[in-house]
């Protein structure tokens, strides 16, 4: 393993620690040679790097580069995929120092764990704890005791596991569970207690997902007996969501495709069938709007139907003939009725169904005035009651702006002129009696 520009100051405790998925945690496996500058990584791995001291840079792994923030211990868990390249390159950043090595990927690869703790130096050689030989060796559980360091990392390691624990979240726990194994003390049995428990946890959650793909399998083969095929597929999809990739699922979902693309068929044609008839009813009924909607919604389902394209075609203006005398009744009531908005929206469509009709035309130009006038009555009546508050409180010089703005609106008003008469007259009065005042 190269480690380019280490600083003998402050130097980055950091291990990288590969955890093969389904590896028992009661007795881990570490069974592979270690290369100087390489490690051999398992496909089906997942790559952490562990730093137990405050750090700030960035890891690349050849698709792209993640950050590493402060704090007291910082992991980065980098995953490796089935389909990943033979060989790939690490390489970490921080502190202005670099640290290069390459990952071998092997599907076969047992776990290695790799203590980085203890280097001082470049030219110092980590401490690896991997047992060398077959894939069935064993690292014994326990068997060494903690300096004052490793006891930090050990309460920070049951913390966090415990932490991952409360959350559910088993594989983080697990992983913090397993660091503790090799070393002596009180934490080593609640380690191994932790881990017996997230075992029996997920040995359940697998019998559970089992048991939940079996009744899924069992539903879909009894749909498929009375020819239920969509909800059959439905099922299938639910087992596999269960039971990923399986085998016998898949060639069930595979057999299901054609009998399902040829019952959504034929329900597609019941549905259009249904649409045909009620647009006949409806041409019969001379209803043509309704008509045309049913034709539309068989062409959305089916656009190559011949039939619904061909009576669309027949019923030619009438639809649009009928829109105009409906949407030009409505808007007639409603314009009776001083529902001023509604009333144009009916127009508009009247309008749209017989483009320049002067009739229609006319009424759109009689709405428009009576929602001006309407909107003048209310800034109207805003205005004057505006300006009797005014007058009230004895300010005359707001009350004769507001009646002037009233009287603006509408000229032809009485009220607001004799308002401001009478303003007037009370500006007489005062004046007089600052005359007479002045005078004595």
């Amino acid at each position: 393993m190269k480690l380019n520009n280490w600083s003998e100051q402050g130097f980055l405790f950091f291990s990288v620690l590969m955890l093969v998925l389904g590896i028992p945690y009661g007795v881990p496996a570490f069974a592979q040679t270690v290369l100087p500058d390489s490690i051999t990584v398992s496909t089906t791995a997942v790559v952490e790097l562990v730093f137990a001291a405050p750090s700030q840079g960035e890891v690349e792994n050849g698709e792209g580069f993640y950050s590493i923030k402060g704090g007291s211990r910082t992991s980065l868990l980098i995953s490796a995929r089935k389909d990943a390249a033979p060989v790939r390159t690490l390489v970490v950043r921080e502190g202005g120092r670099t640290h290069r090595f390459t990952l071998v990927f092997k599907q076969d690869a047992a776990a290695a764990r790799h203590d980085y703790s203890n280097l001082q130096s470049p030219a110092t050689k980590p401490q690896n704890q991997i047992l060398t030989g077959s894939k069935d060796a064993t690292l014994v559980i326990g068997d060494r005791r903690p300096n004052s360091k490793e006891k930090a990392l050990l309460d920070q390691w049951l913390l966090e596991g415990n932490n991952f624990y409360n959350l559910k979240q088993w594989d983080s726990a697990k992983l913090r569970f397993t660091w503790m194994l090799p070393y002596k003390g009180k934490q080593l049995q609640v380690a191994q207690q932790k881990l017996k428990e997230i075992a029996a946890i997920q040995q359940n959650q697998v019998l559970e997902k089992e048991q939940r793909y079996l009744k899924a399998m069992d539903s879909a083969r009894n749909l498929v007996q009375v020819k239920r095929f969509k909800d059959a597929e439905v099922a299938v999809l639910r087992a596999l969501y269960y039971k990923p990739g399986d085998t016998e699922g898949q060639q069930l979902l595979a057999e299901l495709k054609p009998l399902v693309a040829k019952q959504r068929q034929e329900e597609t044609n019941i549905e259009v069938q249904e649409y045909l008839r009620k647009a006949d009813l409806a041409i019969k009924a001379k209803r043509f709007l309704e008509a045309e909607e049913q034709l539309l919604a068989a062409l959305r389902i089916d656009p190559s139907q011949i039939i619904a394209a061909k009576k669309l075609k027949e019923l030619g203006d009438k639809p649009r003939a009928e829109r105009y005398q409906l949407s030009r009744q409505r808007g007639d009531s409603l314009y009776k009725a001083g529902s001023w908005d509604a009333a144009r929206r009916e127009y508009e469509l009247a309008a749209q169904a017989k483009i320049k009709d002067s009739y229609v035309q006319t009424q759109l130009k009689k709405v428009n005035q009576q929602q001006r006038l309407a909107l003048q009555q209310v800034q109207y009546q805003q205005a004057i009651s505006n300006g009797d508050i005014a007058l009230k409180n004895g300010n005359l010089d707001g009350a004769t702006s507001e009646y002037q703005r009233a009287n603006r609106i509408f000229p032809d008003s009485v009220h607001p002129k004799k308002q401001l008469t009478f303003i007037i007259q009370q500006r007489k009065g005062q004046q007089v009696k600052q005359t007479v005042k002045a005078n004595r």
